[in-house]
């Protein structure tokens, strides 16, 4: 590998662990926001989903911003927005501009991942030549679906494996340290959270335009007078943004109010065009891809729980501070830790049973929490159930990316970056809607006894999620048909 692929492989992990960190960094943070801002948990929810909405919205954007203009150009401007942003971020007096705010800063990770991880096909793991093969790829299936994560097989197995590690060890990393990181920066004051996010920002920014690597497209690559794919990102934010509002605020308004049917609606009408246009139909591939992004989906959705419910029950019921939460999560977080390099070391052909097997101990592991946050236990009561549950997850999630890349077609990586990373920002933001939204209309921030009540339920349905995506998984080939598929 040259040094030029070195430095990109290193940005493309700091990069991914950072957007990784800032969409779960706020979930721990919930007890003191609402303190320092008065926030109600509607509020909280969109201070938090902002920035998954956005970036979600964005990364197909982005990558097609990189092939224009050059990885080393998107990276240097989205990483000095992002500093920007984050600035904004710690500067916020209220709600209202925090989310503004937040959502500019996801919208400008979205760019710096797209356009780390676009350098990293041409320059990365098994790159060589790549910057013809690209050009000659997009050359010959069409920009508009590259973006879409459905492009054709470009020959790269080496590459794609070499992307995939990267982006899944940085999210491991993140997944692993970034609760507890999270807690120990804002023991004094939760904006030390994004100050720190503006100085990795400033620094991502030095480095891409000091020692960066650059590729820019030839002619028969992605050309500037191609447009960007507008209309799918106004579906892809729509889509996201009406369920997140109407979860958020069902809890209050009502589950079955005008209001939340409403933006439900609203979300659903976007999001069946989307899916016409940008999924394969029919057959073994249609069947896998589909099973693939639910278990994805369900995952991240699950994850988001185990963070905002947890912290949110050591915070308001144990009266911890930040620290102490960041600590109480530390099971969670070493098991991961511990159990991850494990996982990515999974034979392809054994994904579903991986799945199925991680996924399904999540499950039983929020279940089990629910069970111990509604007797108030504290210790091991909740120490061992948090250990499954990030064993759970440190099996499903590398063997589910797998999975959609391998098992269901999305062989090109730019691809993978915008269609799997808008799964799983996906998954976050309605996770995080759908929790809160139960949490409130069982009690709430209520004081007591009230506010266990809220915890129950909402932990129970995150494990019902999490038994959805193991569900899922079983649809995925099995050995004997992936072998026969593969040839």
């Amino acid at each position: 590998m040259t040094s030029a692929a070195r430095r990109s492989s290193g940005l493309g992990g700091v990069t991914t662990f950072l957007a990784a960190w800032n969409s779960q960094a706020v979930l721990v943070l919930f007890g003191p926001l609402r303190a320092d801002l008065r926030a109600s948990g509607a509020q909280l929810v969109w201070i938090a989903a902002a920035f998954d909405v956005a970036a979600a919205t964005a990364l197909r954007g982005g990558a097609m911003w990189s092939r224009r203009s050059g990885g080393r150009t998107v990276l240097a401007v989205g990483a000095a927005v992002f500093a920007v942003a984050s600035a904004g971020c710690a500067l916020s007096g209220g709600w209202t501009y925090l989310v503004i705010a937040r959502a500019a800063q996801g919208a400008a990770a979205a760019a710096v991942v797209a356009a780390a991880f676009d350098q990293l096909t041409v320059l990365g793991p098994g790159g060589g030549n790549g910057a013809r093969r690209m050009a000659r790829t997009v050359a010959e299936n069409g920009a508009g679906k590259s973006g879409a994560g459905l492009g054709a097989e470009d020959g790269s197995t080496a590459r794609t494996s070499g992307i995939r590690g990267i982006r899944t060890g940085g999210l491991g990393a993140a997944l692993a340290g970034g609760p507890l990181l999270a807690c120990a920066v804002a023991i004094h004051d939760w904006r030390l959270v994004f100050w720190s996010d503006a100085a990795v920002g400033v620094a991502v920014c030095a480095a891409a335009l000091l020692r960066g690597g650059e590729w820019r497209p030839g002619t028969a690559a992605v050309t500037p007078r191609e447009p960007f794919d507008i209309a799918t990102m106004l579906l892809i934010g729509t889509a996201l943004a009406g369920p997140v509002g109407a979860l958020a605020e069902a809890g209050t308004v009502g589950w079955g109010s005008v209001r939340t049917l409403a933006l439900l609606a609203v979300g659903a009408a976007a999001l069946v065009p989307l899916l016409a246009w940008e999924t394969p139909i029919g057959g073994l591939h249609g069947r896998a891809f589909a099973a693939s992004q639910v278990a994805d989906l369900c995952l991240f959705a699950s994850m988001s729980g185990v963070l905002l419910l947890l912290a949110g029950y050591f915070h308001d019921v144990d009266g911890a501070g930040p620290l102490g939460v960041g600590l109480r999560l530390l099971p969670w977080s070493a098991a991961v830790a511990v159990a991850m390099p494990l996982a990515l070391s999974v034979d392809a052909r054994g994904m579903r049973s991986v799945i199925a097997a991680g996924m399904s101990l999540h499950a039983f592991s929020l279940l089990a929490l629910a069970a111990a946050v509604h007797a108030r236990g504290s210790g091991l009561w909740l120490a061992v159930p948090l250990s499954l549950s990030g064993v759970g997850v440190s099996l499903a999630l590398p063997a589910a990316r797998h999975a959609a890349v391998t098992v269901a077609g999305l062989r090109r990586p730019t691809g993978a970056v915008s269609g799997l990373g808008a799964v799983r920002l996906a998954g976050v933001a309605l996770g995080t809607a759908l929790f809160a939204g139960v949490f409130a209309t069982g009690g709430g921030y209520l004081p007591g006894q009230r506010l266990v009540d809220g915890m129950v339920p909402a932990v129970t349905v995150a494990g019902l999620v999490a038994a959805i995506g193991a569900a899922a998984a079983f649809a995925l080939p099995g050995r004997e048909r992936l072998k026969a598929r593969n040839g």
